[in-house]
């Protein structure tokens, strides 16, 4: 096949399957995530070249973890070659990865950089698209991933081409497919040496487990593996569908509390987690394989709180945890570099050196020039005053709505504080959202550095791991 008309073929398919999905309409902006790996240089490519036809703005954002020396070398490296061949500057955002407890680091960075990539995009345009560089081959290496670490119909479903403002253009595309497309095009691309460490499960897999299964078994395995996925999400969205129906129908506010009737014990199982796995969604948790089945079967605990207890008529009733203490009545604890706990998140502070650069989402102070700075977390009525408006003062309720902080998450995301002359507290900042008008540092002043690191709040499971019992 002539050159040009591989590559042509290429985009044409990559356009036809993001029309049949639904990824984008015309005027749609996409952030576009470049690691600088090939699947990811790829993507900017093919996106470049079907941004006029399918009438699409694009940006550019590379996320520098840190974590490897030369990393920032590379970023420039990347932004050079963005210039270059297409003209463009491409946008590096810093990160400062710190992994939570019992969290890899491997999960730190993608959690981190979902966030930084989110926040970049929020900023651009609330609707604004995240286009993501995931392909076939990956598709297929988290099927097989979650099928040997336990999973359920919606693990199977794994990588969804859009969900929400994600966007995974190349899911029907395959890793040689994407190369090759390079190398006819001069596209150079970075090679990310932890990607043939063999003590990754996913490198395992793409290494050794799945080039036996094709020799061995099935030459066409990855696009079998990727098309289980495809049928599994079918069957996933149904369910969902069907959960919800049956949840407006049946389950019942008492006080804080839920409940759902005697009904549910004569759904098909499937069914009945579906309707659990909704209602712990609405509450804002996540659960486990344990959870659902203790829910199913008698009382299980939930997380933060929340329990299951069957009552004597069949219903089944989902107790809210007792009522926290009153933040009204809680003094701001004092704001000091180091990690602290916030109500399963993390605020990071440090100690910015002198011409030092905040890491992307990090909230600068001068410690010195507040009286009492601290951090409590967030009440109804808190205001802030906002750049941009005057001296005028806005609600955080409505900063959260904009941001699209869930309900459950609002009252934990902690505010950083002080008093003023007249012994008046102030908001200062919603770390990673807003820093108040006047609250940056002027030149040569101390600078604290401030970050939160929500709980684990995330829209799906993460690909970089096994899903295990928490996909089901």
């Amino acid at each position: 096949m002539p050159e040009g008309t591989a590559v042509d073929s290429l985009e044409e398919a990559v356009a036809a399957f993001a029309a049949r999905r639904g990824l984008w309409r015309p005027g749609d902006r996409l952030l576009v995530a470049v690691s600088g790996g090939g699947d990811s240089m790829a993507l900017w490519a093919v996106l470049s070249a079907l941004a006029g036809p399918e009438q699409l703005a694009l940006l550019p954002v590379h996320v520098d973890h840190g974590l490897r020396p030369g990393s920032a070398r590379e970023a420039e490296t990347l932004r050079g070659w963005f210039r270059d061949r297409w003209g463009r500057e491409l946008e590096v955002l810093r990160a400062a990865v710190q992994p939570a407890p019992g969290e890899s680091l491997e999960m730190a960075a993608r959690r981190v950089r979902y966030a930084l990539l989110r926040t970049r995009a929020r900023a651009w345009g609330p609707d604004t698209l995240i286009a993501l560089g995931h392909q076939q081959d990956d598709q297929a290496e988290t099927v097989l991933m979650r099928v040997l670490t336990g999973t359920g119909i919606t693990g199977l479903a794994a990588m969804r081409p859009r969900q929400g403002l994600l966007v995974r253009p190349l899911l029907g595309t395959g890793r040689a497919t994407l190369r090759d497309y390079l190398r006819r095009q001069d596209i150079p691309w970075l090679e990310d040496p932890t990607n043939a460490d063999p003590a990754m499960l996913r490198n395992r897999i793409r290494h050794q487990l799945l080039p036996l299964i094709r020799s061995a078994v099935n030459p066409a395995a990855v696009r079998a593996l990727a098309g289980l996925a495809d049928r599994s999400a079918e069957v996933a969205d149904w369910l969902e569908m069907e959960a919800a129906r049956w949840l407006e129908a049946h389950a019942r506010r008492r006080g804080p509390d839920r409940e759902l009737d005697a009904g549910f014990r004569t759904l098909p199982p499937a069914l009945q987690t579906a309707v659990l796995l909704r209602l712990a969604r609405e509450l804002g948790l996540t659960l486990q394989q344990p959870q659902v089945e203790g829910a199913r079967t008698g009382g299980v605990n939930w997380p933060r709180g929340w329990r299951v207890q069957p009552g004597p008529d069949g219903t089944l009733r989902v107790r809210a945890p007792a009522p926290l203490p009153s933040w009204d009545r809680e003094p701001p604890r004092p704001l000091a570099p180091g990690s602290w706990p916030a109500d399963g998140g993390r605020l990071l502070v440090r100690q910015l050196m002198p011409g030092e650069e905040p890491a992307t989402g990090e909230t600068v102070l001068d410690p010195g020039h507040w009286m009492d700075l601290g951090w409590r977390f967030w009440r109804p009525g808190d205001r802030l005053a906002a750049p941009g408006l005057g001296g005028h003062h806005k609600k955080l309720q409505d900063l959260f709505t904009e941001h699209r902080i869930p309900p459950p998450l609002r009252r934990r995301w902690p505010l950083v504080v002080a008093r003023e002359a007249g012994g008046r507290e102030v908001v200062l900042a919603v770390p990673g959202l807003a820093t108040a008008a006047g609250a940056a540092p002027a030149p040569g002043c101390g600078r604290l550095g401030v970050r939160f690191l929500p709980p684990s709040v995330s829209e799906e499971p993460p690909e970089g791991s096994p899903a295990g019992p928490r996909v089901v």
